[in-house]
C-alpha cells in the first residue's frame, strides 16, 4: 500500500509542476488573472523568470512539498504588506534614476518615443516609492502561483485510479 502512494504522489508530483508552471505562462492562477504592475505592464512574476525557475518540489512522506529559493515568492503567493526600509529606498531611486537615462537620446535630449513614455512612467513609480518613509507599508498584491484550486480533487482522483489500475494489470498478468 505504501508503494502505492507513493507511485500516486510522485506522478501528482510531476502533474503539479506542469499545472503550477502553466500559471506563469497564462499570467493568473487557473483564470484568476495577477494584478498588473503600476505602469500597465505584466506582472513582476514573469519579469526575469527567475521566479519561476526557482520553484522545487519534492514528496515528503504523505505530501507534496513546493519551496522556492526566492525571498520574495512567498508575499507574491499570498500578498500581504512589506514595511519600507533605508536600503529600499536607496534601490528604488537607483531603479528611477536608471529608468530616467533609458528616456533621452544619445545626445542627452528628452526622446517622446512609447519606450521612452514607458520608462518615464518607471521612473515615476520608482521615484515615488523612493520617496516613501521609512516604516510605511507598502502593499503587494496577491499574485498566487502554488496552491489549491478546485480541479485538483479531480486530478488526484484520476492519477489514483490510473495507479490502482496499473498495479491491477500487473497483479493479474503475473
Amino acid at each position: 500500500m505504501e508503494k502505492l502512494l507513493e507511485k500516486v504522489l510522485k506522478d501528482l508530483r510531476v502533474e503539479l509542476v506542469d499545472k503550477f508552471d502553466s500559471n506563469f505562462s497564462a499570467g493568473g492562477f487557473f483564470g484568476n488573472r495577477w494584478k498588473s504592475k503600476q505602469d500597465g505592464s505584466a506582472s513582476h512574476l514573469v519579469n526575469s523568470g527567475a521566479l519561476r525557475q526557482s520553484i522545487q518540489s519534492r514528496v515528503e512522506g504523505d505530501s507534496i512539498v513546493f519551496t522556492s529559493s526566492k525571498p520574495y515568492a512567498i508575499i507574491h503567493n499570498d500578498g500581504g504588506e512589506i514595511t519600507v526600509t533605508e536600503k529600499m529606498r536607496k534601490f528604488f531611486w537607483a531603479k528611477a534614476y536608471e529608468a530616467q537615462g533609458k528616456t533621452r537620446t544619445p545626445k542627452g535630449n528628452r526622446s517622446r518615443s512609447k519606450t521612452a513614455e514607458k520608462w518615464n512612467r518607471k521612473a515615476e513609480i520608482y521615484k515615488n516609492l523612493a520617496l516613501k518613509k521609512v516604516g510605511s507599508k507598502i502593499v503587494i498584491p496577491q499574485r498566487q502561483y502554488i496552491g489549491y484550486f478546485p480541479e485538483l480533487k479531480g486530478i488526484v482522483e484520476g492519477i489514483a485510479k490510473e495507479v490502482i489500475s496499473e498495479e491491477l494489470k500487473k497483479i493479474i498478468n503475473n
